[in-house]
């Protein structure tokens, strides 16, 4: 019973409140994961590319395929990465 006298304190709910607060809110602590996620998205980048490219060169010898839609939806992804 007395550990339900101490958990109804204002002080108690108080304190586990702002320690809640202040370990939810804190800022990432190492950089370099933030750098790796920035370089896996350009690995990623840059793969599509290499992909889209060898797509396009297996869709030329098909027949009735809209090449330049295929190109300047290619450039438009391109100019959205830079």
């Amino acid at each position: 019973m007395n550990i339900l006298k101490t958990l109804r304190k204002p002080y108690f709910s108080i304190f586990y409140t702002l320690l809640i607060l202040i370990l939810s809110c804190s800022s990432p602590t190492n950089n370099n994961e933030i750098e790796e996620n920035i370089i896996s998205v350009e690995k990623f980048a840059q793969e599509h590319f290499e992909l889209s490219n060898s797509l396009l060169a297996l869709l030329k010898n098909e027949s009735n395929i809209n090449y330049d839609l295929l190109n300047s939806s290619i450039n438009e992804i391109k100019a959205l990465a830079n």
